[in-house]
Parts: structure tokens; sequence; C-alpha cells
């Protein structure tokens, strides 16, 4: 995260001291760093954790949400019916974009869906 420090007329302050802190170090961790206008910040659990840079007794705040990272269901699947393996779906993930075809013996659907967190939906 990069913070901006201004005086009251806005015009930018040269080489101000900024603290950065995290309402929840076990979601976000700060990088210490407290004369740096840019910090890193290390994405630790899911949930959100607010971000605060502090300088001259004054401060501004960012929410910081960690998500999962999305998983790549790209690959081939048998899809069993009756306990079966009878059709063979395949899948190609682009980003949240999947494109698939269900196949068997000769005959194919295909058709493009959208990746959801648990799953695929078409």
């Amino acid at each position: 995260m990069t913070a901006s420090v201004t005086d009251a007329s806005r015009g930018t302050v040269s080489a101000p001291s900024v603290a950065w802190t995290s309402s929840n170090p076990n979601v976000a961790s700060v990088l210490t760093s407290n004369i740096a206008l840019t910090v890193l910040i290390t994405a630790e659990a899911e949930e959100t954790a607010v971000i605060s840079a502090t300088s001259g007794g004054k401060n501004g705040t960012s929410n910081f949400e960690v998500t999962p990272a999305p998983k790549d269901v790209t690959g081939q699947y048998y899809v069993a019916v009756g306990g079966v393996p009878r059709y063979l779906l395949s899948l190609n993930q682009t980003g949240p974009s999947v494109d698939f075809s269900l196949e068997r013996e000769g005959l194919a659907l295909t058709g493009i869906g959208t990746k959801k967190m648990d799953g695929v939906s078409a």
C-alpha cells in the first residue's frame, strides 16, 4: 500500500514519517517501516483487516480483505451414472470462465460457465 501525506493546503509533505498498523496481524501483517510511504502487506488468513497509516497525528485507513485464491478446475473427469463412469467431462478454465464439454459415445454437449468458489456453474 502507498500513503500520500499532504498539509492543510493540500501540498505534498516531503519525507514524512508514516507508521503503519494492521487491526488484525493474523489476517494481514504489515512489514514494519516507520518512514516509508509504501509498505508491504502479507495476507495471512481469510478475513478482513483494517490497515492504518498515521503521520503527524492524522491517519487514513483501508479495508484489506483476504480471500482464497481460486482453484483451477482444468482437466478431464469421468462422470458416473448409477456408479458406472459413462461420460467424460472436460474443463478448461481461464480466470473465472470455464469452457466445458460432456461426451459419451460420439455425442457431445459443450458450453461456457462461470466458476464458483465451491465448484462450477454452467
